[in-house]
């Protein structure tokens, strides 16, 4: 099949097959099957929902208003 698509001119039937069979190999692959899926999954949500980015905005919003300093300044400097 993958074959007989290669041979086609490029058409947007083409495109969708290949980009389809990319994405179910990029998420099979031992080696890259966990960053693959993770990053495709985090892809979709990022666009569905804006998670990641409204979690970093809280993050860097919480970090402007924190008075007191890091309690890493305050360890035994041996640590």
């Amino acid at each position: 099949m993958l074959v007989n698509i290669a041979a086609e001119p490029l058409n947007s039937l083409s495109v969708i097959v290949r980009v389809a069979f990319a994405i179910v190999l990029a998420c099979h692959i031992p080696y890259i099957f966990f960053y693959g899926k993770q990053g495709l999954l985090i892809l979709i949500d990022e666009v569905a929902q804006h998670s990641t980015s409204e979690q970093l905005k809280r993050k860097k919003r919480a970090l402007e208003y924190q008075e007191e300093e890091p309690a890493y300044l305050n360890m035994n400097k041996w640590l």
